[in-house]
């Protein structure tokens, strides 16, 4: 059995670009900790796995070369270093503490706080690893490929892998099974939902179930037995791999692609421009955290910094470089 693997007829879908806009939005609004409560927990908890989606509906859609996804990694590879980097350096600089040396600071390129952003491009780079296997499994359903995606899924949950790699590249420590759940499970939803549309009497109960979810979790939370489900007191990375979480990301995933989304160029331009922001934002908190602690407006400066850095280094080719993905790709999706 063979599925067309296909977003959109190969043209940009605009609901993509809203998608990628609302995670962003929500990563920096949680980043900022602004609002950190029970009740925003449910909300902010999709940021990241909407990402994870569309990256799954984009990876997964056509067969890629072993050549393409070697190329793909060393970009992963140096932007991880560079923004590990970076991130390490200004960590030091706002938390004061004593980081001289380059050796120094590059032994702290992984560890928590310094550079906690960047685990969303390792668990990328781990992704591609396994990406022409979970493609082979999708397009022909083969049992020797259920029993190799079964090998796949075990090997997130149990986080028996570790890559031995100079710096802390290890995100199956971080995350597990859910983070392939999302990508493959976005795939599913975003190719039927932009293929073949979802009828008007599908789209309700979807909606139902978005609401739904979203209460289950935050009366959940409100009762504090819960806590004891998270593996962190953090609520919104806990919430990545819950139940409620999982279904009401692909909900809202399936909501928002079976809509008929128009064309909007700032829309438009910050889902190109996802990854850039991505990287930026984690940097521009840390620095103006000082200056505007627990500012409700906070993160609406960021999103318009990071907006600015992104314009900026995208006018030159070797800055550009080190904000996106798309001098590896020949397809406008590939980011």
């Amino acid at each position: 059995m063979s599925m067309p693997l296909i977003v959109n007829g190969g043209g940009r879908n605009h609901s993509l670009d809203y998608l990628k806009t609302l995670a962003i939005s929500l990563v920096i609004i949680y980043h900022c900790g602004i609002f950190h409560d029970c009740i925003t927990a449910s909300f902010l908890s999709m940021c990241v796995p909407i990402f994870f989606c569309i990256n799954g509906a984009l990876m997964l859609r056509k067969e890629y070369s072993y050549v393409y996804l070697i190329r793909k990694n060393l970009k992963l590879f140096v932007l991880i270093l560079t923004w590990g980097l970076l991130y390490s350096y200004v960590g030091s600089l706002t938390l004061h503490e004593n980081i001289a040396s380059f050796k120094d600071i590059y032994n702290q390129i992984g560890k928590p706080l310094k550079g906690d952003h960047l685990w969303y491009l390792e668990e990328l780079f781990c992704l591609n690893i396994f990406n022409p296997l979970i493609y082979a499994y999708i397009k022909n359903k083969t049992q020797v490929h259920i029993l190799l995606l079964s090998l796949v899924f075990t090997i997130f949950t149990l986080n028996i892998i570790v890559f031995k790699i100079p710096f802390n590249l290890h995100p199956f420590s971080l995350w597990g099974s859910w983070g392939l759940i999302y990508y493959i499970l976005g795939f599913w939803i975003i190719q039927y939902g932009i293929g073949l549309k979802f009828s008007r009497k599908k789209i309700f109960p979807i909606f139902i179930m978005f609401i739904a979810m979203q209460t289950l979790f935050n009366y959940l939370l409100l009762d504090r037995s819960i806590h004891s489900f998270f593996d962190t007191s953090d609520l919104v990375p806990g919430g990545y791999q819950s139940p409620f979480v999982i279904l009401s990301t692909l909900s809202l995933v399936a909501l928002l692609c079976s809509i008929n989304m128009k064309s909007n160029k700032f829309i438009t331009y910050i889902g190109k421009n996802s990854l850039g922001i991505y990287l930026f934002q984690g940097i521009v908190i840390r620095l103006l955290n000082g200056v505007f602690h627990n500012c409700f407006l906070l993160p609406i400066i960021v999103f318009v910094i990071c907006l600015l850095l992104v314009y900026i280094f995208s006018t030159n080719k070797y800055t550009d470089y080190f904000i996106n993905l798309k001098t590896l790709t020949t397809n406008k999706y590939d980011k």
